[in-house]
């Protein structure tokens, strides 16, 4: 994910609505979808222009103890959602 100006106003949108969390899906193994999870204010106060990138299952030593969408709350957003 890149931050644009664009991205961070649709974060403040997304703030202003009560998300506190985006997520971006990185994958699926066996009837669960795994998720990297940012806090909004982490995003706003990067630059324009960072990359960021989600984790996939070896960085976590494969899928055991990766974040996944059983524990996305109504405090998140999905990236997606975001533009949508």
């Amino acid at each position: 994910m890149r931050i644009t100006k664009a991205l961070k106003m649709n974060l403040k949108k997304a703030q202003a609505q009560g998300k506190k969390r985006v997520y971006s899906i990185g994958g699926a193994y066996k009837a669960t979808t795994y998720c990297t999870f940012w806090r909004i204010e982490y995003l706003l106060s990067l630059q324009n222009g960072t990359m960021l990138r989600a984790g996939k299952a070896t960085d976590f030593g494969g899928w055991k103890g990766a974040t996944n969408t059983r524990q996305v709350s109504d405090e998140d957003i999905s990236y997606s959602d975001l533009w949508g």
